[in-house]
């Protein structure tokens, strides 16, 4: 599926983070949004890395994982479709504490740091549905 299909405020529609924002606040997020595909088997980014990029799944899915101190693969979860990763180092300013692999041919949106964190303070339907 060609990229450009998802570069609008509709693929941003199936995030369950921004669910019931008007289509005016959805279109500025996603004119603010990098728009990527990642292969299966790549790596999105990874632990102890800079970046505060805020990621939206599209499509495909992804699995987050780190290592113990004796060098063992400790996964956390596979993140499907609608969900988000990467908002920990966009809040806490610090380096990546976990490894993000694309598992499956993958679309992404990204959102910097500073401008995820707008629509956390500006938008109180977004600031609401953090756990």
């Amino acid at each position: 599926m060609p990229s450009s299909t998802f570069r609008s405020s509709l693929a941003l529609r199936q995030i369950p983070l921004f669910e019931g924002l008007d289509h005016a606040c959805l279109e500025r997020i996603a004119a603010a949004c990098e728009w990527r595909h990642v292969d299966a088997k790549t790596p999105v980014f990874a632990r102890s890395s800079t970046g505060n990029d805020v990621f939206f799944l599209l499509t495909g899915r992804v699995r987050i994982t780190s290592y113990s101190a004796h060098g063992r693969e400790v996964s956390f979860r596979d993140y499907l479709q609608g969900e988000h990763f990467g908002d920990l180092s966009a809040m806490d300013g610090q380096i990546r504490s976990a490894d993000v692999l694309a598992l499956e041919s993958s679309q992404l949106a990204s959102l910097t740091g500073e401008r995820f964190m707008q629509p956390m303070a500006n938008e109180s339907l977004v600031a609401n549905t953090r756990p």
